[in-house]
């Protein structure tokens, strides 16, 4: 546009920024609109360039993500700029606008000046990008030559920058809620997976104990396919009769907010008990709105063997107390029948014979025992030993029958 039709008187200005205003209402995305504010802008206030320049207090670092140029290249800062030397950071803040009418007589920020001059950038004014909800930086102007913004100038463009401000926080704003609504998608999607692929029988019940979901395990475990169980009573789908007064204890637990862990008794489709461990907690989906997660586990084959190992264990013990019973028994039946080492037996000769060991056993006395091959004289005469004074001193036996007769060498 030629400079002679441009119009700065204050009228002029003020139309531009109804335009600029009806411009922010229209367009949403921010590159769309600073390209819209370049055109309405550049019949209000002169420039080179114009830019935004935004602080991520979280990261500590600044963001150029808009450059419009009129002519020239405009301004960028490098990525490894300290940001505490830049002049968005003095106005992020001091919450002040900064007018540099020639870089080359700017002493505040010096590092800064040296990149505005690298890049060809002779005059600016950066402005307080504000909201009443947050800060998020500054609006740049440059120029390509020196130029001095006037009062008058710096409030207009205050006012362009209140309501750029409040664009660029309703686009951040959305962009914001779009991220979080993806994330929140990405959380459903990945417990809708969960939820189906779970190896465990999953419920969603109401407060009035209707079924308003249930998994794939849900069908495998109890019959019920989806459609049979929405909207029915859980107690009339699993529960078998006699248990249902349980249930109904269990069922008040989560209403009052209590966590459920318990073993139980339920039924298939098809009449079958099972026995299963049942956790049930209240989840809140909406507002106002309780509902019951419960999930089942089939724990039958393991509760039978759990029964059958602790029947083995009785078993066991009843054996082992038979065996000490028996044990008891025949050592008692031993110690009644004899007392005598290995000499067993219970006829009245051998007793006689044993009571007649215990007298003479003690004694110096020379004993005779004879008796056929075979009668257990060896057995005798070391019962005899055992309880006499020379018990222990080696007991030594002879076979006489092996000894040749005296007159058997004539």
């Amino acid at each position: 546009m030629d400079e002679e039709l441009v119009d700065y008187s204050h009228a002029g200005r003020y139309e531009a920024l109804l335009r600029v205003l009806r411009a922010i209402s229209v367009y949403r995305e921010p590159k769309e609109l600073f390209r819209v504010l370049v055109a309405e802008l550049r019949q209000a206030v002169d420039f080179d360039f114009v830019g935004l320049f935004l602080y991520n207090e979280a990261l500590h670092a600044f963001e150029n993500p808009i450059l419009e140029t009129v002519r020239g290249r405009g301004i960028v800062i490098p990525g490894d700029f300290p940001p505490e030397e830049t002049i968005t950071w003095w106005i992020y803040q001091n919450q002040k606008p900064v007018v540099i009418p020639s870089t080359e007589e700017e002493t505040r920020f010096p590092k800064m000046m040296k990149v505005y001059k690298e890049q060809g950038v002779r005059a600016a004014c950066l402005l307080p990008l504000t909201t009443s909800h947050r800060r998020l930086g500054s609006l740049g102007f440059g120029m390509n030559r020196p130029q001095t913004y006037t009062a008058d100038e710096v409030n207009y463009l205050s006012l362009v920058a209140d309501q750029v401000a409040l664009a660029v926080d309703n686009a951040m704003g959305d962009q914001e809620q779009r991220t979080v609504q993806e994330e929140l998608n990405k959380q459903k999607e990945h417990f809708e997976k969960l939820f189906e692929l779970a190896p465990e029988a999953i419920v969603l019940r109401d407060r009035d104990n209707r079924v308003l979901r249930v998994n794939k395990e849900f069908t495998r475990l109890f019959g019920f396919q989806a459609e049979e169980a929405l909207g029915r009573n859980i107690t009339d789908l699993i529960v078998p009769e006699e248990y249902r007064e349980e249930s109904e204890k269990l069922r008040d637990m989560p209403n009052r907010g209590e966590r459920v862990n318990a073993e139980l008794v339920r039924q298939k489709k098809d009449g079958t008990r099972i026995v299963v461990s049942f956790a049930a907690a209240p989840v809140r989906a909406k507002e106002g709105q309780a509902e019951i997660y419960g999930i089942y586990r089939d724990i039958t084959k393991w509760k039978e063997k759990e029964e059958a190992l602790e029947k083995v264990l009785s078993e066991i013990n009843a054996l082992k107390n038979q065996l000490l019973q028996e044990n008891v028994a025949l050592r008692q039946e031993i110690d009644e029948t004899s007392m005598f080492d290995d000499i067993v037996g219970r006829s009245a000769a051998l007793q006689r014979m044993l009571k007649e060991i215990e007298t003479v056993g003690p004694t110096d006395s020379t004993v005779l025992i004879h008796g056929e091959t075979g009668t257990g004289k060896e057995l005798i005469a070391r019962a005899i030993h055992n309880r006499s004074s020379r018990r222990d001193s080696a007991f030594v036996k002879v076979n006489c029958a092996a000894i040749p007769r005296c007159d058997e060498g004539r």
